[in-house]
């Protein structure tokens, strides 16, 4: 609780995001790289990886974030007004019909 505090504080007070090694350790990012040479040689190497698995695999994980961040913004519409929430409701149904 007290990271997460510290770290709000840093971006809303200061704006001042913790960058390199200090994100990783806040696990605010899944690797930090000394150069850019390092992150290119990281990013090709993890786009390799992906490229190797399935297909259906990395299409379908895909659906599933996309779903997901479809649904959070689904969720704040329907806070915000009822007329955004029948909006999404309709969204969804078009979306969803085979």
């Amino acid at each position: 609780m007290y990271v997460l505090v510290r770290i709000c504080g840093d971006v809303l007070y200061n704006r001042m995001l913790p960058a390199g090694m200090e994100a990783k350790e806040l696990r605010l990012v899944s690797q930090a790289y000394p150069s850019q040479e390092a992150l290119m040689a990281g990013a090709t190497a993890m786009a390799r990886a992906i490229a190797a698995k399935s297909p259906l695999a990395v299409c379908g994980t895909k659906r599933v974030l996309l779903y997901q961040r479809r649904a959070v913004e689904f969720a704040r519409a329907v806070a915000r007004s009822p007329a955004e929430h029948r909006v999404w409701q309709a969204v969804a149904v078009l979306c969803l019909a085979p």
